[in-house]
């Protein structure tokens, strides 16, 4: 929510609603989308992460993954990731006779 908007309080109408009475209301609620729609600046005392990728494969520009050492990166435009894949290869026992 972009906090640079301010919305002034709304006034507890007249028991009739005038016109003006309900455009007023309509333009607060207007500006409440607005600033609710637009991103702005957002300040927090603490951020927490419930699930976070472990490299930027598959996230968009501006999305956030930990490195392997545990540092938060953040996805640039131009940033290339490969998938990681992993693969086990259990072999028996050959035995070759002449």
């Amino acid at each position: 929510m972009n906090r640079h908007f301010r919305i002034k309080p709304v006034d507890i109408p007249p028991r009739d609603w005038s016109d003006q009475d309900i455009s007023k209301a309509f333009q607060i609620v207007n500006q409440l989308i607005l600033a609710v729609y637009t991103p702005g600046d957002e300040v927090a005392a603490s951020l927490q992460f419930i699930s976070i990728a472990e490299n930027g494969f598959g996230l968009p520009n501006g999305g956030v993954y930990a490195d392997a050492d545990g540092f938060l990166k953040v996805v640039r435009p131009g940033d290339a990731f490969a998938p990681s894949i992993r693969f086990i290869v259990k072999m028996g026992t050959v035995t070759v006779s002449a």
